[in-house]
């Protein structure tokens, strides 16, 4: 189906609903660009209020399966997007808006029940894939979108339906509130530190659990920790003293979803299983009790993130991304490249001397060490928090693709000399700018860079790698020895030797973190 040269107008239902028959589900890319002029057609020039519904309504399909395909290949990379993953992602954003505008063109005379009801709640819906879309996405909310769902929800409230429970097409129980509140619930669960498979399962239990949570009007003299200001353009937060505008603010109830959340945790600790607790098969108990200890405080609002100024930067940190490039910074010396099975099964420490496998060749040694100090340097981020354990860094323009859970070294200050010490990525957003921001956790100790030697018989491709020795703070003789190792190379009970002096063997016995490209694991020393 070509694209069209003028734009789509449709005079009658049947029109639109031919438009959507013709449209090819197997060439999503091309369609996903067709269903955004079909919107836009609906949007300027729209059909009668109830001809406007069913034909949004046989959208729903191809609206969905387009959006998760478009979505399918930019959820999974390192950010910053750049090119055809931006624009997929701006085409996917900007559809979800379209949408929910259609829904709102569609809206019937003045009146309430379950037609109003339903439209205003497919609009919220849509709108509200809009924020979920960056949540998702980890990009951050650009202004307007939280306006446009305040609006949308308020003329729900206007029109007395916001609470009004209906059945959809596909029998589905829903309200306009229950849209609204699954979203806000989302935004609260901190979703730029949830892992990717983490975010898809915390958003289905927002939509699930947003019932147990009700939007209420403030009463005569009450003073909230935090607030929804339906005329602001911001989610729930603090109330601003003196901009409090009594007709705008509510309430966000969330006393009978806390006690929930409560019980679930107390359900998994006797063992039941996610499915019996309609948590979903598709996750795994020990995940599922992590999570819900993750919700627990942001769902009964006894925490919930503090939005940061990108103006306001309290010092800069230098930040060096990549496992290779922290390894030459922690040991001045390069990690050769493999050189194949064959040769993992004739490694000697002599071979491991003459070949210099962390450095280079004598009469280039100079050369070679100035390249490789410019080609890791690392790069200059704006430090915006810091406490004992953890830092938030910010960095404007281009750089590195950076990852959650990526390994990171970090060195506070302008000194040049001042040492790095390791650090993970917690969380994780893109500016509309091109900026990334991030939330870094120490891993406790000092963090020595090592060789590792696989030992035995049956040795790896790559049976020599770079490494980090984790030594605790402190004096702790029964402390077993830490090792940071790139991910996918730790095997239980595998013996290693640590090039130290004297060296140190060891045997490696659980992976204690897991991160994007790494493994700290511990180890159990041997003669």
């Amino acid at each position: 189906m070509n694209t069209p040269a003028t734009p789509l107008q449709f005079r009658s239902a049947d029109e639109a609903s031919a438009f959507l028959s013709r449209l090819s589900l197997t060439d999503p890319a091309p369609t996903h660009r067709l269903l955004l002029q079909f919107f836009d057609a609906l949007v300027r020039q729209p059909l009668p209020p109830t001809d406007q519904a069913v034909v949004l309504t046989q959208a729903e399909k191809p609206l969905a399966f387009l959006q998760e395909e478009a979505a399918r290949h930019y959820l999974i990379k390192s950010l910053p997007y750049s090119g055809d993953d931006l624009a997929r992602f701006q085409r996917t954003v900007t559809l979800w808006q379209q949408a929910g505008k259609a829904w709102r063109a569609a809206e019937l005379p003045e009146g309430s029940g379950v037609d109003v009801a339903a439209i205003l709640e497919r609009a919220l819906y849509c709108h509200g894939m809009a924020l979920v879309e960056h949540l998702m996405a980890r990009y951050q909310v650009p202004p307007g979108l939280w306006r446009t769902l305040h609006e949308t929800y308020q003329e729900a409230e206007r029109r007395g339906v916001a609470d009004f429970p209906f059945q959809d097409h596909k029998g589905r129980n829903l309200s306009c509130s229950r849209s609204y509140v699954a979203v806000i619930l989302f935004e609260l669960s901190r979703p730029y530190s949830l892992s990717a498979r983490e975010l898809p399962l915390v958003w289905r239990w927002a939509k699930l659990m947003a019932k147990l949570a009700r939007v209420v009007p403030l009463a005569e003299n009450e003073t909230p920790a935090f607030i929804l200001d339906l005329g602001s353009d911001a989610s729930i937060g603090k109330p601003l003293p003196g901009a409090r505008d009594a007709a705008d603010v509510r309430r966000l109830d969330t006393t009978d979803l806390a006690s929930h959340v409560r019980k679930l945790r107390r359900r998994l600790d006797e063992g039941y299983s996610p499915k019996d607790l309609l948590l979903g098969e598709d996750v795994s108990s020990g995940d599922a009790l992590r999570l819900v200890a993750h919700l627990r405080y942001p769902w009964s609002q006894e925490a919930i993130a503090r939005p940061v100024d990108l103006r306001l930067p309290i010092g800069s940190a230098r930040v060096v991304l990549g496992y290779n490039a922290i390894h030459y910074q922690l040991t001045g010396r390069e990690m050769a490249k493999p050189k194949g099975p064959a040769a993992a099964h004739q490694y000697s420490r002599q071979d491991a001397e003459r070949l210099a496998i962390f450095g280079a060749s004598r009469e280039n040694a100079a050369s070679v060490r100035d390249q490789t100090a410019v080609k890791y340097s690392g790069e200059t981020w704006a430090l915006l928090e810091e406490s004992a354990s953890a830092y938030r860094i910010y960095r404007a323009g281009d750089g590195a693709k950076v990852a959650p859970g990526q390994l990171v070294a970090l060195s506070l200050g302008h000194e040049p000399n001042a040492p790095f010490f390791l650090t993970q990525i917690s969380s994780l957003m893109q500016t509309p700018e091109g900026g990334v921001v991030a939330k870094v956790r120490r891993l406790l100790g000092t963090a020595r860079g090592v060789a590792i030697q696989a030992l035995g018989t049956h040795l790896p491709a790559q049976a020599l790698v770079g490494g980090f020795l984790i030594e605790a703070a402190g004096s702790d003789a029964d402390a077993k020895p830490q090792l940071v190792m790139p991910r996918g190379w730790y095997q239980r009970l595998r013996p290693v030797e640590l090039d130290l002096e004297p060296p140190l063997r060891c045997r490696l016995e659980k992976v204690l973190l897991s991160g994007h490209d790494f493994d700290l694991v511990e180890c159990a020393p041997f003669a």
